[in-house]
């Protein structure tokens, strides 16, 4: 699918659905060059090739903006041992992408990392300058410890998320099967009021780790558009 717009502009395509082949519809966020949303587009926008040829878009629908929700999110990315090689590069392609698409809006991030033991890397800023050197600086060793990354020490995501000024966001990733106390992190999460996400990085995620996400009250904090060809 093709979207014509500039080089500055993005476009990510998510989320096909073909329950209804020939029809097929997909979500998309499309942003311009200062990263604010595209809104207004039509069909005429786009044209979409599926095997060399041409198909016809049948509708694009773009919902009005949300008022906007100012956020304050914890990056804590896994450094164990097994995070060496390409997945220490994917964990920081995907820190990155989150650090690159934070609204300007104030909104605030820190980046902690854990093994066996937890680290602040970058406390809050809105400078993402900053929080794109701490994750070029994170180099893997030691063991997995989810505890660490969660509740323990000074540099766990729910010790330096009680710091946040707006709404409590927690982005978890992590390579490798860790020692938890699933009920000791819920009632923490609970007791500072974070959603939590986790992000498997060549990982098939433990269950521990995908309770904690449908334990948590998680509110869209981006307005999706829909294609339909």
């Amino acid at each position: 699918m093709v979207l014509y717009t500039s080089p500055a502009q993005t476009l990510s395509v998510f989320g096909a659905k073909v329950t209804n082949f020939p029809k097929v519809t997909a979500a998309f966020y499309a942003r311009d060059a200062q990263g604010k949303r595209l809104n207004s587009l039509s069909n005429t926008d786009f044209s979409v090739i599926e095997n060399s040829a041409q198909r016809n878009v049948l509708s694009v629908t773009c919902p009005p903006d949300s008022p906007p929700v100012m956020i304050s999110s914890v990056l804590v990315v896994d450094v164990s041992g097994s995070m060496g090689g390409q997945n220490i590069v994917i964990g920081r392609a995907a820190a990155h992408s989150w650090i690159n698409n934070l609204p300007a809006d104030g909104s605030e991030c820190a980046v902690t990392s854990f093994d066996g033991f937890s680290y602040i890397n970058q406390d809050f800023t809105t400078n993402k300058k900053f929080l794109s050197s701490a994750v070029d600086a994170l180099k893997p060793s030691g063991g997995t410890n989810y505890n660490a990354g969660f509740i323990t020490g000074q540099g766990s995501a729910f010790e330096v998320i009680q710091r946040a000024k707006f709404k409590r966001i927690v982005v978890f990733l992590t390579d490798g099967m860790g020692s938890i106390t699933e009920q000791d992190v819920l009632d923490k999460a609970k007791a500072v009021n974070a959603v939590v996400y986790c992000v498997g990085v060549n990982l098939k995620l433990p269950d521990a780790l995908k309770i904690l996400p449908n334990k948590q009250v998680v509110h869209g904090l981006k307005t999706l558009h829909r294609l339909q060809v």
